[in-house]
Parts: C-alpha cells; structure tokens; sequence
C-alpha cells in the first residue's frame, strides 16, 4: 500500500524521525521499526530527502552502541537497527549511502567493539550478518573507501573494531568479481598493511594486546590468501616488497650477537629492549600475515620465499650474549661470549614457531637454495630446536627441519646430520634430547635413503644409551631400534 500511495505516508516520516531523536530508547525502538518500514515502501522516492533523515538515524546507532558496556534497551534499539533499519536502507538506496558510509562503519565498528566488551554474543551476531549484507549490497568501488576512510579510527579504537573491518573487507573481496577486486587493490593493500603494523604499534605492553593481535593476523592471512590469486606478479610484488621493508629492513635485522656494555644503564637497556621487541613484533606480523599467500600461491610464492629467507634465518637464530670486557694485564676491552641465559620473551617464541611455518611451507616445493645460505638455515633451525625456550614450538622446528632434508636429499644433508650429531655432546640434557629427536624426524623423512648416514650416528647414538638423563637414553635406545630395523634387523652395537 506504501508503495502504491506514496504520498500517504511521506508526510508521517518527520513525525517518526523526531520520535527516533528525542524519545527515549524503549519508543525510538518502536520508531525505528515503523522507520524501517517507512523506508522499504518508499523507496527512491527519499532520496532528496537523505540529507535530512540520514543523520538522525546514523546519530541513534552511534548513541546506541557508544557505551562500553550497553544498556538493554540501547541493545535493543542497536539490535533494530542492524536487523530492521539497516537492511531497509540497504535494500532501497543502496547506491546513494555512499555519502554517509564513513559514519556508518564506525558505528557498526563501535558495535562490534560493545559486543566483544559486553560479551554480548548476539549483538555480534548481529553486526556479522549485517555486514555480510553491506558488502553484497554496496558496491566495492564505494565501500573500500570509506573503510579506508575509518582505517584509523578503528585502529586506535582497538582489536575487536579493526577485527570487524577486515572480515567486512574479507566479504567483500569473496563477492566481488576479479576485475573489480583488482580495480580496489590500493584500498585492500592499504588496509592490511594497518593489520600488518597493528601489532607493533598498538599492543605491545597491553595485557590482552597478543590475542587482539593474533586475532587480526589472522583474518589479514586469510585474506590476503584469497586476495593474492586474482593478482598480477607485479601488484604482488609491490605489496609484498613494501611489507618486507617494513617488518625486517628497516631499521636492519638484529645480529647474532647482542653486543652491551659492560655496565649499561637502566635506560640504555630498557630502550633496547623496546627496540629489539618492536622489530620482532614486527616481522613477527609479516611472517603470520604472509603465511596465507605462501600457501595459497604454492610454488609460485618461492621467489617471495627466497626474498624473505635471509631475514627469517637472521631472526630464527638464538641471539648470543657477548660483553665488552677489560683483561686483568690490558687496558684494551674484548669480546667474551658468556654462558649467561639470553632471557626470550613470548614474542620472540612466537616469531619462531611462525618462521618454522614459513620454512615447512617454503621447502615443500623446489627452492634453489647456494649451500653457504643453506647451512646458515641449518645452523638457526638447530640453535632454536635445541634452545630450552623452544619446548613449546619444537614440533613446527621439526616439520621445517623434516621439510628442509625432504627438499635437499639424503646427500644434501649431511652437514646438517653432522651438526645434530655434534649437538648430542651437548653438556645440557635437553639440547641433547632435542638433537636426537631432530636426528630421529630426519631419519623418519629419509627412510631406507638414511642407511648412507648410520656409520657416522652409531658412536654417538652409542654414548647416549648410557647417559645421566633417562629421557635422553629412551630418546636414544627408540632412535637406535629404528636403524636395526632400516638395517635388516641386525644390531648395530655389535
């Protein structure tokens, strides 16, 4: 009837829209339900009057959702607004909201933070299907601006709201044709690269910072994984350079060593430790983030893996103490390495469990690694596999190195089966344990091939079976029992 007499009924919308302003929030419901109605029979017919009603019914759902913990009623006039209203406007005048999409999308942002706050499960609901509406509804070439537009202010807003731009940004992507994705890649581009800093710029030292941030890498991966097949090599390229960059040159890579002084100050240390964390919050961003186009691409990602290869080892490798020192008969400082415990903070775990995900990944398709870089590969996954803080991770460091030996070949390793070799003399126990179960996955990928490698294990493997340790010996006497079997069955200790 609305939309066969229009007239009718134009006249009651101001009537309505001053009940959604001033009423209070039990009859602005009611007002936004006939609202909604009002909208979905007009139609068209309200375009010239947008400028008028459009900010009044965006001010509702930002008063809605503006407080931390929402009222009941503020959550029923929200919950209105994302099933009745919203849809209403969506459905029709779906190509002349452009205008007022900025506002929006932070109030539904805003809603999606309230909701994580509030734990309010079905308001979140709520916000996802609307949103699966918006970016079905509204063109790509209108809505990534805008959210380009509120990038910012969702970040400074937190987690939960830079969360729910990039599924919306996910949706988006997964509606729109090639062409048009294509068309927006500057926008999409610039939004991740905001998930790539999230981490760094805004959660270090926050005590829920980690899981807000994880939660962002996440659905950053997943769609740049998506995103990364409908592109061309050179826009690839250009993002992955620049987020490259970013996350591991600027500022350089951290050396090996840590060189100190021998007595720092508290500050000169504090500010170090900032540092050293902001560059592995960094690429620890990167890795993750990354991680959904190294698989999705396949082998075409391995010129980006050889591109990133010399960062993620420089990063994989446990960092050694060394201290400027003065000799009793010298008045010269040299360099003495420490047996001191590096202390390696979460961040840094993490970082390696991602760089062991990027290598398992990297080598399972054909890499032209130079031996000299391989080895330096091999010796940061050893240093981190038999680290103490890597109990933990240690099964990620085995599928890289297991990855590595697949790519490489039953001669390609032997520098790598002597090095684990040598780790088994280690004087602390659970670098030995660790050496040994890295020589039990190697010799699990190799099967019968290893048989080349068991003349140079069996004395080493010898000196285990009657160790201290009983864990050790275990490790030990099973790795041992598989090479009888590889062998015929036929003891090796004879």
């Amino acid at each position: 009837f609305g939309r066969t007499r229009p007239q009718v009924f134009e006249g009651a919308l101001p009537v309505v829209l001053r009940v959604v302003a001033e009423a209070e929030p039990a009859t602005a419901t009611t007002a936004l339900l006939a609202t909604s109605t009002l909208i979905f029979s007009l139609g068209v017919r309200l375009v010239p009057h947008m400028p008028v009603f459009m900010p009044t019914l965006l001010g509702s759902f930002e008063e809605s959702v503006a407080a931390a913990v929402p009222s009941k009623p503020a959550v029923a006039a929200a919950a209105v607004w994302l099933d009745a209203l919203g849809p209403s406007l969506l459905g029709a005048l779906p190509l002349f909201l452009h205008p007022y999409l900025p506002r929006l999308l932070r109030s539904l942002c805003r809603a999606a933070a309230a909701a994580a706050d509030a734990n309010a499960t079905a308001l979140a609901e709520r916000v996802r299907t609307f949103s699966a509406l918006l970016a079905k509804a509204v063109p790509g070439r209108q809505l990534l601006p805008a959210m380009v537009e509120v990038m910012l202010s969702a970040v400074q807003a937190g987690a939960p709201t830079l969360s729910a731009l990039l599924q919306l940004l996910g949706t988006q992507l997964q509606l729109s044709s090639e062409v048009e994705a294509r068309a927006q890649a500057a926008h999409v581009f610039e939004l991740l690269h905001c998930a790539l800093s999230f981490r760094a710029d805004h959660t270090l030292g926050s005590p829920c910072g980690d899981f807000g941030a994880t939660r962002i890498e996440a659905l950053a991966s997943a769609t740049l994984g998506a995103f990364a097949v409908r592109l061309n090599e050179d826009a690839f390229t250009t993002f992955f350079t620049r987020a490259l960059e970013r996350a591991c040159v600027q500022g350089s890579t951290e050396k090996s060593e840590d060189k100190t002084p021998s007595t720092p100050s508290a500050a000169t240390t504090t500010a170090a430790t900032a540092g050293a964390t902001l560059r592995l919050a960094r690429a620890l961003s990167f890795f993750r983030v990354s991680h959904g186009a190294q698989i999705a691409l396949r082998s075409f990602f391995t010129q980006y893996f050889l591109m990133a290869l010399p960062h993620a080892t420089a990063l994989l490798k446990v960092r050694v103490v060394t201290k400027q020192v003065m000799t009793p008969f010298s008045t010269k400082k040299r360099k003495v390495v420490t047996d001191a415990p590096v202390v390696v903070s979460q961040v840094e775990i993490a970082l390696a469990r991602a760089i062991a995900n990027y290598l398992e990944v990297g080598f399972t398709h054909p890499v032209g690694v130079a031996p000299p870089d391989l080895r330096e590969i091999e010796g940061a996954l050893i240093s981190r596999l038999v680290h103490p803080s890597s109990v933990h991770i240690e099964e990620p460091l085995l599928l890289a190195l297991g990855a590595i030996v697949a790519s490489i070949g039953e001669e390609g390793c032997k520098p790598l089966h002597y090095a684990l070799c040598m780790a088994t003399r280690s004087d602390a126990a659970y670098q030995r344990r660790s050496a040994v179960r890295g020589l039990t996955r190697m010799y699990a990928t190799l099967r019968d091939a290893a048989l080349m490698h068991m003349p140079e294990a069996v004395p080493f493997l010898s000196e285990l079976l009657e160790d201290g340790e009983s864990e050790v010996r275990s490790e030990a006497l099973a790795l041992m029992r598989t090479l009888e079997r590889l062998n015929g069955g036929e003891s090796l200790l004879e």
